[in-house]
């Protein structure tokens, strides 16, 4: 599959929705669009603005607090503030997940020379199960594929998560008490993110 690649439409166009085929996320300065759509669920990526970041900061609270209270124990004050950090610290590259109108999770990706770096996906509770996010990793696996990169990631080690990069062909790289560090292309050398 081959990736198409167009400008990402400014901020005030409507996102573009996906509703039949596979999805195929275009890659353009580190941005994700879509440029097909999928079969059961339809949903939207688009860019992430301001009055999102609320939204978002509850639904990755939602998704980590349990392996994140197993870790270092909860606090909520502290995961807020790291989120913010986050916003600034991958401006341009977080795109929305919109499910019916609603802000429904969280992607950002890093493309580099030497890897595609699945950063964060993070979807709400109520969405989660209906295939968006083994959708998403199948489509980033296969633009890796076409560039000959690895797709990489990590992952607290109590998050459920990892089920779903292992089901997709992810392998554990290296891990600390805290982390799982998954590649696509293990035998590929490259730094860990």
């Amino acid at each position: 599959m081959r990736f198409e690649t167009r400008p990402v439409a400014p901020a005030a166009s409507p996102p573009r929705a996906c509703t039949s085929r596979p999805l195929a996320l275009a890659a353009k300065r580190g941005k994700l669009q879509l440029s097909k759509s999928m079969t059961d669920t339809s949903f939207t990526l688009r860019p992430l603005h301001p009055d999102d970041r609320e939204r978002l900061v509850e639904i990755s609270s939602e998704a980590f607090r349990e392996p994140v209270d197993r870790i270092w124990g909860w606090d909520a004050q502290e995961h807020r503030r790291a989120r913010l950090e986050d916003f600034a610290k991958y401006d341009g590259l977080i795109q929305v997940i919109e499910l019916d109108g609603q802000v429904a999770g969280e992607l950002t990706v890093r493309r580099r020379p030497d890897q595609i770096a699945l950063v964060m996906l993070c979807l709400a509770a109520e969405v989660r199960g209906r295939g968006i996010g083994a959708r998403i990793v199948s489509e980033l696996l296969e633009e890796a594929r076409s560039a000959n990169l690895p797709l990489t990631l990590r992952v607290l080690r109590h998050n459920r998560a990892r089920e779903l990069y292992e089901r997709h062909g992810m392998v554990v790289i290296h891990e600390t008490d805290e982390r799982f560090w998954m590649s696509s292309r293990p035998e590929l050398q490259h730094e860990l993110l």
